[in-house]
């Protein structure tokens, strides 16, 4: 696993394909086996932000049919969404999620992701708005914990 994490480090596509390949050769429980899913998650990650569509279709089989978790199929869901299938309908799904959690971390993401959608679909003052919630949001909590290590 250090390997494939020095090869997403470096972006080194041909590395990263190499190793993802070998893990999705063997069949595996990635329930049990959190770090293997962390890794081909970060791996898919890399793949739909680089529109490698064989690698992401391949890496999206392999995870749906070796994991169970529904947090992870539902995650998958939406990456894909988020990267190869944006629309307005997805827009709302998001911000009915953000309007779901407190915690500042799960709203920055959903802010990325929200901002990634818009420019997809070309609306760049929709785009505007989510990457000025997302950097006051990052910027205000930034500051809170720099006061609670007072």
């Amino acid at each position: 696993m250090l390997t494939l994490d020095y090869y997403l480090a470096y972006e080194d596509r041909k590395g990263i394909n190499k190793v993802v390949l070998q893990l999705v050769d063997q069949p595996v429980n990635l329930v049990k086996d959190k770090d293997t899913l962390i890794y081909l998650m970060r791996s898919y990650l890399y793949f739909l932000e680089n529109k490698d569509l064989a690698m992401v279709e391949q890496l999206e089989v392999f995870i749906l049919d070796n994991c169970e978790l529904s947090e992870v199929k539902s995650e998958i869901n939406i990456l894909h969404q988020v990267y190869l299938a944006p629309s307005e309908q997805l827009i709302t799904q998001l911000e009915e999620q953000l309007k779901s959690t407190d915690r500042p971390e799960q709203k920055l993401i959903i802010y990325q992701r929200l901002n990634l959608v818009a420019e997809q679909l070309g609306n760049e003052q929709q785009a505007e708005k989510y990457l000025t919630r997302m950097q006051e949001l990052a910027k205000n909590n930034i500051k809170l914990e720099k006061m609670e290590d007072f």
